[in-house]
């Protein structure tokens, strides 16, 4: 009974899903509630398992370069050098601890979503309303709710009246949204897209009303994502995939010329087991490029620092190099790095077509026809439909002030845009100020509509009643239009010229508001007015198209990925349509048709029919996808061989994000779990920066290269040295301890400025390399063990052989090669 997933309620009346959890309006009883508290747990989000701080430090000496090392630095010590053998470790330690360091970020994701849910909350409970603790609420209880009320539980609502939730913490979207209580059959909605039902995370914006608890703790959708999100372990980076695989190929060349040297000293030139021990040592870590990872991470860390000052933030070192492989970019909506704000940018009144300039909530602007600029104060009809616009807004414009740059918005985006219209045209807005409200109606998705009834401040003191909502069903319910100042019947040529000025406005991929008013009986003030009163015989004001514009940066940032060869799909909640023209409109779509792909289709689609839909050369799109089907098509992609990039700002993009080989959120518009699971966050105000750490993970593995060819270089040249030296029955040329002072002086400072080099030209016009590229491709490795390495070894050991067979020379003590 009490594991009844949330879903199953929708469909249900309120007394019908109260009587299936035993509960009432009045709430459980203590006893009942204590029963059902030991039977399902606390209602926290749990502590999952989180890497421990000795996993942490332990992890950067989990390679074959450190290991190799730590295995001579033991063998040292079996044969009596303990001075070779702490130099080693030593050597060894500095390097895990320093890339250790640069690693060190604590796991947050789970502490993020723990923080959503208050500490305490109120609790309806044998009919009386009392504070408990959060961890206290069961499946039954009854949640009373109002404006700033934080839902702690996955709950059904029992009550409502004008209640509108920000479900911000889970979707990013900031807009509120309206809740009703009432059955909603429907099952293809998303549980966010329900009106009667409340998450846990979300927040009452207005409105009030009471919720019975159904999903608590873990079994929330906060709860669901925390388990999915801590399941995932971060993937090995391209970078660390390539030098995993060197340090492999390393180890096995180093391990195979010690047991070789060994076997050569000892039992071909019958040199003593201590003296040919160290033989096996010096060869050995001549073939480890000791300096190679502190320089990685040195190197990943300087370009963190760089593109820190560009507005980009690294949380982890790896991603930035992840970043410039990256083969797809997955976006989970265009508005991501929109403006953040709905602009009325379109008008149809009296017949005419307005365009209005400006931007964001900037109370500044122009309205334009055909073309031209004209005076609001001179059209009538456009300044009835401004008026209206102002009359129906119960939000704030806000001036900038100490914690906002810029013109802020308090309430409802869409009432914002249409108070930020009026107020370009100055009068309209004065007007709206000075009249009374007498009674308001809050928007229900049943009537898809809202309405304000006003005293106007005018000689006719009848009451006026507005009425804002979507364009389609106000038109339903008006029986005139305003033409030149005057109401006129609504004819049938009118209503098809409207229509289709609705569908043209609705193709741009615009949110179509129309506006009404309504003349009102005195009589009607005394006993109140009621929607189902005041929204009929409707007189039309206009409509107006609302948009959010993207930022200028959104353009720039897709043709430079294109350029780049880095492929862009979306892969959002929001519905197909809505999202084809906004990625239309951003330049991410640009074949005639393309292929919409759902959440419910896509749960349908097998492994091979995916693989296939995700081909290369392919536009799709991805529409009202879940939290796991958004990891899906994550995964999916990487099994293509795709390295994957996912730009995401809500907590159910948190899977996703850790799923990817690079996460990306926005620092504006990005929840606090997606700022926690992401890698990379970059700055609102320049989105654009992602092509800047595109371009320097790209420059670092360039450089990386670089490094690694010079590195390997002189390691072969000490090797050569080392296996002429033993051929001809000489002692080390180099002690262990001159090898790795050698490699730690001549390595570090030069390959820490071949690591910082500037990047090539046109290296944004370059495609991705592909996953499986080596660190030291064939040409390099000519180069290092061809005729550079051998020669550079041999010409050195020159003069050695010169001082040996000089007079006074001698064979001496093999044995002092631990000098």
């Amino acid at each position: 009974m009490l594991d009844r997933p949330l879903d199953q309620y929708a469909a249900m009346l309120p007394l019908e899903a109260c009587g299936e959890l035993r509960t009432s309006p009045q709430g459980l009883s203590d006893a009942e509630a204590r029963e059902r508290l030991a039977q399902v747990g606390p209602n926290t989000i749990s502590d999952l398992e989180q890497t421990s701080i000795l996993r942490r430090l332990a992890a950067p000496f989990a390679n074959w370069i450190t290991a190799i090392l730590l295995v001579a630095g033991l063998l040292a010590f079996v044969s009596g050098t303990p001075v070779i053998g702490w130099a080693i470790i030593i050597v060894a330690l500095l390097n895990g601890l320093f890339t250790a360091w640069q690693e060190y970020l604590a796991e947050r994701e789970i502490a993020a979503l723990r923080k959503l849910l208050p500490p305490t909350t109120y609790v309806r409970r044998s009919g009386q309303v009392r504070q408990v603790p959060t961890a206290e609420i069961v499946p039954g209880d009854i949640l009373p709710l109002k404006p700033g009320t934080v839902v702690v539980a996955d709950s059904y609502l029992v009550a409502s009246e004008g209640m509108r939730v920000k479900q911000t913490s889970l979707t990013g979207n900031s807009a509120p949204v309206t809740k009703v209580a009432g059955p909603m059959p429907d099952p293809t909605l998303a549980l966010t897209e329900r009106p009667n039902l409340v998450l846990a995370g979300t927040v009452v914006f207005e409105g009030q009303g009471s919720a019975m608890a159904v999903g608590t703790g873990m079994r929330t959708l906060l709860g669901q994502i925390a388990e999915s999100t801590a399941a995932l372990r971060p993937g090995q980076s391209p970078l660390g995939r390539a030098l995993s695989s060197l340090a492999a190929t390393i180890t096995r060349l180093a391990i195979t010329a010690g047991v070789a040297t060994f076997v050569l000293s000892y039992f071909v030139q019958a040199v003593e087991i201590r003296a040919a021990i160290i033989f096996a040592i010096g060869m050995i870590v001549a073939f480890v490029p000791e300096g190679l990872l502190p320089t990685v991470s040195l190197a990943l860390a300087l370009a963190r620092r760089r593109l820190d000052r560009d507005g980009v933030i690294v949380k982890r070192l790896a991603g930035v190099e992840s970043l410039g492989s990256a083969t797809v970019l997955c976006l989970d909506r265009t508005d991501t790095l929109g403006s953040g704000a709905l602009v009325a940018q379109e008008l149809w009144a009296g017949g005419s077509r307005f365009h209005v300039t400006g931007e964001g909530y900037v109370p500044q602007g122009s309205f334009l026809r055909d073309g031209t600029p004209v005076d609001p104060a001179a059209e009538p009809d456009l300044t009835a439909l401004l008026r209206a616009a102002a009359l129906s807004a119960s939000a704030r414009l806000l001036p900038p002030d100490e914690e906002h740059s810029g013109w802020h918005l308090l309430g409802d985006p869409t009432e914002g845009a249409l108070l930020v219209a009026a107020a370009k045209a100055g009068a309209p807005a004065e007007y709206a100020e000075s009249a009374t409200r007498l009674q308001t109606f809050p928007y229900e998705p049943r009537r898809q509509m809202a309405g304000v009834v006003v005293a106007p401040p005018e000689a006719d003191r009848r009451p006026l009643a507005v009425v804002r909502g979507s364009a389609n069903v106000v038109l339903q319910h008006t029986t005139a239009i305003c033409r030149a100042g005057e109401s006129r019947p609504l004819d049938d040529a009118t209503r098809r010229e409207l229509q289709a000025q609705i569908d043209a406005y609705a193709r741009t991929g615009a949110r179509v508001v129309a506006l009404a008013e309504r003349r009102l009986d005195q009589e009607m003030e005394g006993v109140g007015f009621r929607p189902r009163d005041v929204e009929h015989d409707l007189t039309l004001l206009g409509l107006v198209a609302l948009q959010e514009p993207p930022q200028p940066q959104v353009a720039q940032l897709v043709q430079g990925c294109r350029r780049a060869g880095i492929r862009v799909i979306v892969v959002t909640g929001s519905y197909g349509l809505t999202a084809e023209t906004a990625a239309r409109r951003a330049g991410i779509i640009t074949a005639q048709r393309v292929r919409i792909i759902t959440g419910a289709e896509l749960d349908q689609l097998s492994r091979d029919d995916l693989l296939q839909a995700l081909a290369p050369g392919e536009e799709v799109l991805f529409a009202q996808m879940d939290t796991e089907q958004k990891r899906r098509v994550v995964q999916t992609l990487q099994e293509r061989g795709e390295v994957v990039a996912f730009l995401g700002d809500s907590i159910n993009d948190a899977p996703a994000l850790k799923q990817a080989d690079i996460g990306v959120t926005v620092s504006a518009s990005g929840t606090t779990v997606a700022l926690a699971a992401a890698d990379m966050v970059l700055n609102a105000d320049h989105p654009a920066g992602l092509l800047l750490a595109v371009g320097e993970g790209r420059t670092i593995f360039g450089n990386i290269r670089k490094v690694a060819t010079y590195i390997f270089t002189h390691n072969v040249a000490e090797t050569v040295a080392i296996v002429l030296s033993a051929l001809a029955g000489l002692p080390l040329p180099l002690t262990v301890l001159q090898v790795l002072a050698i490699d730690l002086g001549t390595e570090v400072l030069p390959s820490v400025a071949l690591s910082t080099e500037a990047p090539e030209p046109g290296i944004l016009d370059q495609p991705p390399r592909a996953r499986s590229t080596p660190l030291l491709d064939r040409e390099a490795l000519v180069r290092v063990f061809g005729w550079l390495g051998p020669p550079e070894g041999a010409l050195a050991l020159i003069p050695n052989f010169m001082g040996f067979w000089a007079p006074g020379g001698g064979p001496g003590d093999p044995q002092s090669a631990d000098a």
